[in-house]
């Protein structure tokens, strides 16, 4: 907060800054931080609240910043190694940039890529794009239906013998 002087918008600007500067310079790749929130939905009825097809709202998937394309300061042969360490991480896939370009970036690449853009959010704005973005999972209202949590106790809750 130091930095900041006291300002809450400036210490969220600075940490997405911070995630911005550190996509550049883990894996070569230009993004824009977002340094403002947009607004929030007013109320559940409101046109900005997202919903399943039976009407329930759900958690708001929020865009990543898109990319701008790969940073220019780098030589080619230090762009082309960041992208193929990139490639071999887990979780690796290819990302667009804005002009159509094909790049590589893993989960933590991907991280860094939404907090650029939404960093010091509420967790109840940011878990959907978490959730389908970097898990890719799809967010649902539908209850979970667990046969057996947990291997040592039964349906009742009774434990198990061994």
């Amino acid at each position: 907060m130091k930095y900041a002087d006291g300002d809450g918008g400036k210490f969220k600007a600075y940490f997405r800054t911070a995630h911005a500067r550190k996509l550049s310079d883990e894996f070569g790749l230009v993004v824009e931080p977002v340094t403002f929130d947009p607004p929030d939905a007013q109320d559940p009825k409101d046109a900005l609240t997202f919903r399943d097809p039976s009407g329930q709202p759900l958690a708001p998937r929020l865009p990543p910043p898109p990319i701008d394309g790969p940073d220019v300061r780098l030589e080619k042969a230090e762009f082309a190694a960041r992208q193929a360490n990139a490639s071999k991480a887990a979780g690796a896939s290819p990302v667009l940039d804005k002009k159509g370009g094909r790049w590589t970036l893993d989960n933590q690449g991907r991280i860094s890529q939404i907090l650029a853009g939404h960093a010091m959010v509420k967790i109840e704005r940011v878990y959907g794009t978490v959730f389908e973005n970097i898990l890719r999972e799809k967010i649902s209202t539908k209850p979970v239906d667990v046969v057996t949590p947990f291997t040592w106790v039964d349906r009742q809750g009774n434990r198990l013998k061994q």
